[in-house]
């Protein structure tokens, strides 16, 4: 046994000195699962069955994918550097930068989020003359998502005539529109990220070769909440050496709303039937009330993995429920348990108010609770906001950013060309749009040929204005071309060399982040409209210069260029699940 691992327990330990072969760890809640993926991670080197670069990590976020890698670094030092260790998402747009050209994206390809995709199917919808008062763009979007982690393309959901009656075969249709609509814009969304990866795969399967023989160890946390397109990665990236060890407990899966399938940890020996199971059933974190109580309840699942979940830990304060009518009787009862405890611990000189917190599923739940903690004067902080990237300012700026970086990107263009205001209205954008689709080619390069054409259907002035927006995008252009950058088609661990000193390097983006914000005339409408919300606003997009410094150092310091194009991905994969 390896010193670093005398504080294992006996499974724990079973775990991570398991050798080859598929490996499917049950580990119940506060059983120290995090320790024994790092342990076995850390083993594995340790021992020389395989090299850094061998070894695969997935990770259900992105706080959790850090704390891995921390926790290795903790164990083996600078090692960790080659290791994969990330999300789904961010595995997969690892591997799309250095192969997208082979399915038709251009490796500058930008991500959208949920708002740029809105916006993609809206230009969908108008040119289809679809009414969105009577088709709902968000329910086609849900189910164009839905289809993506099914893996289900446009032709395989219309075959499926039953998915959504008799609104399928336009649900197709809309679904091969917004594809195409996200193609001519150099864009993917969150689903395509992954189904595009297993399409990759698919069609050229000498790429998917090459990942399939570099990982030789892969392992998969939180599998209970993988979804089909998910499974299939992991399925195909496991199909030559077959060291695939998950982790996962079935009893905490709670995300089937976003296409997770509890089945999928439960059909594991089905699909290696000579999978090592072992069960982490001793409980670090819990009471012995809570650990009994919450035992109690699950097992009421027909289909389950049995655990046996025991504790050492004391038996702790017994669970009260309370059963109200209305949600203001239960925030009442709420503010009023709290003030009931904020008075004890007062009598014993604790700090109650610092050690209380109430979960709410829904953010409109928050209200009712809100009214009456202000009624009884009991301070409170609410967490789980608006993310820091979804800020309309933040948006701003990195679109501008994304568009420099990708021209063909529509919905960047058609959101900066008029922000702040520069007199090119909603009439004058939409004969840009209805140009660039008759022409088949982005706005951007339609702009480029109307601002130099004696037919532009805009009125002189309009062109003016257009022309000096895009004389401000080219200069940003050549400010972006002198910042470091991957080269096409290379993966994202090779890139290329840069000159100037590291202090020099740090300072680029950040510097040209500023220039953006300033030249585009986009502070000094926030500092001229002189309101306490401006003036956050503008506080914002100074942090987003301190977060680009910081990621530009942090870059460096990891041996990898701070490129535009790397910034752009950590931003557009921050996750609400870290918040």
């Amino acid at each position: 046994m390896s010193s670093s691992n005398s504080d294992l327990n006996s499974r724990q330990l079973l775990a991570v000195e398991h050798g080859n072969g598929p490996l499917l760890i049950f580990a119940g809640a506060g059983s120290g699962k995090t320790r024994v993926l790092s342990r076995r991670i850390a083993y594995l080197l340790e021992n020389n069955f395989a090299q850094a670069h061998e070894i695969l990590a997935v990770t259900f976020t992105n706080k959790a994918a850090k704390e891995m890698r921390s926790r290795i670094e903790g164990l083996i030092s600078a090692r960790s550097r080659d290791l994969w260790i990330s999300t789904f998402h961010a595995m997969c747009i690892r591997i799309l930068r250095a192969h997208a050209d082979r399915i038709g994206y251009k490796h500058s390809f930008v991500v959208y989020d949920s708002a740029d995709s809105k916006a993609a199917m809206k230009r969908v919808f108008k040119k289809q003359k679809i009414d969105s008062k009577n088709v709902d763009p968000k329910m086609v979007l849900r189910a164009i998502d839905k289809a993506k982690n099914d893996n289900l393309s446009p032709d395989a959901l219309k075959q499926n005539g039953h998915a959504y009656g008799q609104f399928t075969a336009l649900i197709a249709s809309l679904y091969r529109e917004y594809q195409e609509e996200l193609l001519r814009s150099n864009a993917m969304d969150f689903g395509d990220l992954l189904f595009q990866t297993l399409r990759l795969f698919r069609e050229h399967p000498s790429i998917a070769a090459l990942y399939q023989n570099n990982f030789r160890y892969i392992l998969v946390d939180e599998y209970q909440d993988t979804n089909h397109v998910q499974y299939l990665l992991v399925k195909s990236l496991s199909s030559v050496h077959k060291n695939i060890c998950v982790v996962g407990d079935d009893d905490q899966s709670i995300y089937g709303f976003r296409g997770a399938c509890v089945e999928t940890i439960l059909n594991f020996q089905t699909d290696f039937p000579d999978a090592s199971v072992i069960t982490l059933s001793t409980n670090y974190r819990s009471s012995r009330t809570i650990l009994s109580a919450a035992s109690a309840v699950i097992a009421h699942n027909k289909r389950r993995q049995e655990k046996g979940m025991r504790t050492d830990n004391p038996d702790g304060e017994l669970i009260s429920s309370h059963c109200a009518a209305t949600e203001k009787e239960e925030a009442r009862y709420i503010a009023e348990k709290i003030m009931e405890r904020q008075r004890r611990a007062s009598r014993s000189d604790e700090q109650a108010e610092e050690s209380l917190a109430v979960f709410y599923r829904t953010n409109s739940q928050s209200r009712a609770i809100e009214e009456a903690l202000c009624r009884l004067g009991i301070p409170y902080q609410i967490f789980g906001g608006h993310r820091f990237y979804d800020r309309k300012e933040i948006k701003d700026i990195l679109a501008y950013l994304r568009l420099i970086h990708n021209p063909n990107d529509n919905t960047a263009l058609l959101r900066v060309i008029n922000t702040p205001a520069r007199g090119i209205g909603k009439t004058s954008l939409q004969k840009l749009s209805l140009y660039a689709e008759e022409n088949a080619c982005s706005i951007f390069e339609g702009i480029n040929r109307l601002i130099s054409s004696k037919d532009s259907p805009l009125s002189k002035a309009v062109v003016s204005r257009v022309r000096a927006f895009m004389e401000m995008i080219l200069r940003f252009q050549q400010h972006y071309d002198s910042l470091p950058k991957r080269e096409e088609g290379d993966s994202a661990s090779t890139e290329r060399q840069h000159s100037g000193t590291g202090a020099a390097m740090g300072e680029q983006l950040p510097t040209l982040i500023h220039r953006i914000a300033t030249e585009s005339g986009y502070l000094g409408a926030l500092e001229n409209d002189d309101s306490a919300e401006s003036q956050s606003r503008i506080e914002n997009i100074l942090e987003l210069c301190t977060v680009a410094l910081d990621f530009s150092q942090q870059s460096i310091e990891q041996g990898a260029l701070p490129s535009v194009e790397a910034f752009l991905d950590r931003t557009s994969l921050a996750s609400d699940l870290d918040q």
